[in-house]
């Protein structure tokens, strides 16, 4: 996915769904994330930002591995980039 796809607007649309379907099930699959994010454009600060986001509004995101996310540094998203 090219950031020329992606304007401001969409990523905040794409983030707001994401957390809608994680407060609907109290959990997002990191998969689910990678799918709906323009990961591999976004500034690791946002991404961690964003993970953050979720943490505090107690959405938990599942690794790939099955493991919890605890620590951005250490998750997928960061590291794959």
């Amino acid at each position: 996915m090219e950031m020329a796809d992606f304007d401001p607007a969409d990523v905040q649309a794409a983030k707001r769904e994401v957390i809608k379907l994680g407060r609907l099930r109290g959990h997002l699959q990191e998969q689910e994330i990678i799918d709906a994010l323009p990961i591999k454009h976004m500034l690791p600060d946002e991404i961690e930002t964003f993970l953050f986001t979720l943490e505090m509004m107690e959405i938990e995101v599942r690794r790939i591995d099955g493991s919890l996310y605890r620590n951005a540094g250490k998750l997928a998203l960061v590291r794959n980039r």
